[in-house]
């Protein structure tokens, strides 16, 4: 049996003595551990506070922007407003309409111009080309000077005019024009044929002469296509419609009403012997022959331009008008005031100038 020396009985017995310290630092420790571990808990605590105020600011800015809304959405007080603005409207019209009723127009001053010729003020005079592809200006099939195939007239929008019939094929793919056989060009040059209508028609149609910028160069080219027009004797042009991609005719009901109608779209007939004797470039400078009561005498664009009634029985109407001048004028003051002078006999006036015309 081994026995303790000296020297380790002598540390047990220190030990024996230190325990009851070793216990108390220990006790020490424990308590310390704890008071650390309770301060922690109360920062957490100080923190939480925090965002909980944060989080109640934020909800009452929302409140406000729900106010906003509300306050936005009052429609009844709109309303209520464009409604005594009519009113006040109704009320200003009734008042100019009675002061209307009242005004009298200003006493005719007399015209400067002798009987039969009229001065008229226009804001622009357009080019006298005389070759439809170089853009023929449509007014003047519209002032007497050109005709086309059809006219519209009361109780007919499909009325004769250089036509004075035609056919169509019972599938609608297309037909013939029968031509008057008593009309003549301006100038002595002849009399006009179906070759004269076909070859005007071609000229124009963009499908044909891709050169052409003609006004119904698109018109023509959707009617007609590249079917060019043929002449089947003086007095006879036959005609085929373009074609749709499923085979059928391009047949539109308004083609003699519109197309080829002096009131709708149209053109002016253009005279194969001008074309044969001078050649188009003679006939792109130079104002229109053509077939209408009234010939061209003076043309100057930007300027002044003049026709006059022609000296033989036309064939649809002989005019009491001897000439019609077109005097280029753009100031509307400047306007109203040759009106007023007798220097022109008409003028497309802007309403704001109507004042100057009553008493």
């Amino acid at each position: 049996v081994k026995t303790k020396t000296q020297e380790e009985e002598t540390v047990s017995n220190i030990w024996k003595g230190m325990r009851p310290l070793s216990i108390l630092a220990l006790a020490f420790a424990i308590t310390f551990a704890m008071a650390c571990t309770k301060e922690v808990e109360v920062e957490v605590i100080k923190e939480v506070p925090v965002e909980i105020v944060k989080e109640i600011e934020v909800e009452k800015v929302v409140t406000k922007e729900v106010a906003v809304e509300v306050v936005k959405e009052v429609v009844v007080e709109k309303e209520v407003v464009k409604e005594v603005i009519v009113e006040v409207d109704v009320a200003a019209e009734a008042a100019a309409a009675a002061q209307a009723s009242a005004a009298k127009p200003i006493d005719q001053p007399q015209s400067a111009t002798p009987s039969g010729h009229i001065v008229i003020a226009v804001t622009d005079v357009p080019p006298g080309v005389g070759l439809g592809s170089a853009q023929l200006d449509d007014g003047f099939h519209y002032w007497g000077v050109g005709e086309a195939t059809f006219q519209s007239i009361e109780g007919d929008t499909a009325a004769p005019m250089l036509a004075s019939d035609y056919t169509l094929e019972s599938d609608l793919s297309g037909g013939t024009l029968t031509i008057r056989d008593d009309v003549i060009f301006h100038g002595d040059w002849g009399p006009m044929t179906a070759a004269d209508i076909a070859y005007t028609i071609n000229d124009g149609n963009g499908a044909v002469n891709p050169r052409s910028i003609h006004w119904q160069a698109g018109d023509f080219a959707a009617m007609f296509g590249k079917n060019e027009l043929t002449v089947i004797d003086d007095t006879t042009v036959g005609f085929t419609f373009q074609k749709l991609a499923d085979g059928t005719a391009a047949f539109d009901p308004r083609w003699n009403a519109n197309l080829l109608n002096d009131a709708g779209q149209a053109f002016s007939v253009q005279s194969t012997a001008v074309r044969d004797a001078n050649g188009e470039d003679w006939m792109r400078d130079n104002p229109v022959i053509a077939t209408g009561p009234f010939s061209v005498v003076e043309w100057k664009q930007d300027d002044v331009g003049i026709i006059q009634r022609v000296p033989y029985d036309h064939w649809l109407v002989n005019p009491e008008v001897e000439t019609f001048t077109f005097r280029e004028v753009a100031e509307e003051a400047t306007k109203a005031a040759l009106m007023e002078t007798g220097e022109v006999d008409a003028a497309l006036i802007n309403l704001r100038a109507l004042p100057s015309f009553v008493k």
